[in-house]
């Protein structure tokens, strides 16, 4: 517990004692860490929103990777292509940064790039989940916030608030990823961890205006290559379709916080209400969650139209994705080609099998995008260096 004479001393930065307690009992130590370092920054700045892509630059060169090329994915496949399907870690080393994959079907992963080789950036699409899939699902320790979690953050939360979503997690989570159930047997808890999480978001009168400070202060964090991967997509014309069964609202202000702009990025996602007083009031139709990510689903709703057109005429895709349900994300989007990325972020042991069956690429605990780098540097390339 902080004591009286250090909530004294905030006063000269400004901030507010109630809400870094509140910060404390709920996104812990961190998060009001990093609270006070921005109230500090604003100061210093002068105040507004010049902490927003502050330090950018030096993000970028600080998780910059040495993935130039899709040679080492490629002389891997090459290699070991006429082995027995495989559920066998193997290691493919871009530059300094060593990636633990598994590619059951190794010989179909190579047919696949050779072909995005063939049809070159022109043709191809990246169609990604965010949550722990963009961003990282752990750093440093620390489990990272998915965009419903970062609303954890908001500051107004109460601790009664804090324990209530928290009970929902430990619920419901072990029932998304359970390798024993079905998705059918899975998907009516999943409606119903969406709906009681987005209600009680809306009993706790969440403020538009403190949007930008929720996630500010959250710990977010994406995976190392990010800036890379985002200015490649941009650079070589690619368009890139966020699909999210997050908080659309969310992703697009941590797109802001890292300075990721991006003509040809689009969200689809669960977006915020809100009355004219800027307080929730609801979220957007048709719910979003982990098992109806279909493109087929959403291109003909009209709150929609607008973020998927442009993917129709593109033949070949990226998939990336951290859940089984992630695969369903560019049915009806018409292409002739689909390689799949998906990131195993925990639970390894119980979920490599079913994973290693579905996704032409699984990274281990992997923390960076090298993979859907190199894909991307196989299409622009040719895979060579």
């Amino acid at each position: 517990m902080l004591t009286d004479t250090f909530f004294s001393r905030l006063g000269g930065l400004a901030a507010s004692p109630r809400r870094l307690s509140l910060l404390l009992a709920g996104a812990g130590a961190a998060a009001a860490a990093a609270y006070l370092l921005s109230v500090a920054y604003r100061r210093r700045r002068g105040g507004g929103r010049s902490i927003r892509g502050a330090g950018g630059a030096a993000r970028r060169r600080a998780l910059r990777l040495s993935v130039t090329s899709a040679e080492p994915l490629l002389r891997l496949l090459e290699q070991t292509c006429r082995d027995e399907p495989s559920e066998l870690p193997v290691v493919c080393q871009f530059g300094d940064t060593k990636c633990r994959l598994v590619m059951k079907n190794r010989r179909r992963v190579l047919e696949k790039l050779q072909s995005l080789m063939s049809g070159g950036p022109d043709a191809l699409e990246v169609i990604t989940d965010f949550d722990h899939t963009l961003s990282k699902f752990s750093e440093n320790g620390r489990r990272v916030p998915s965009s419903h979690g970062i609303m954890e953050s908001y500051p107004d939360l109460s601790a009664e608030d804090h324990k209530y979503f928290r009970e929902l997690y430990t619920k419901y989570y072990a029932i998304e990823i359970c390798p024993d159930m079905s998705d059918e047997e899975k998907l009516p808890h999943m409606i119903e961890w969406w709906t009681r999480s987005h209600d009680r978001m809306v009993l706790a009168g969440f403020q538009k205006s403190v949007l930008a400070q929720t996630v500010d202060v959250s710990g977010v964090a994406l995976r190392d290559g990010w800036h890379q991967f985002f200015d490649r997509l941009e650079e070589l014309g690619i368009p890139c379709l966020i699909f999210s069964a997050g908080i659309g609202d969310i992703i697009q202000e941590i797109l802001v916080h890292f300075d990721i702009r991006g003509k040809l990025i689009r969200v689809v996602s669960n977006f915020m209400l809100y009355n004219e007083k800027g307080v929730l009031r609801g979220f957007s139709e048709p719910l979003i969650h982990t098992f109806n990510k279909r493109f087929s689903a959403f291109a003909s709703s009209e709150a929609s139209a607008n973020d998927l057109v442009g993917a129709t005429d593109r033949r070949h895709v990226l998939l990336m994705g951290d859940t089984m349900g992630d695969l369903r994300m560019s049915e009806g989007c018409n292409a002739d080609l689909v390689l799949t990325v998906g990131y195993l972020n925990d639970r390894v042991q119980d979920r490599l099998s079913g994973y290693a069956d579905k996704f032409d690429i699984v990274c281990l605990e992997d923390h960076s995008l090298c993979v859907p780098l190199a894909v991307i540097e196989a299409a622009a390339t040719g895979g060579t260096a």
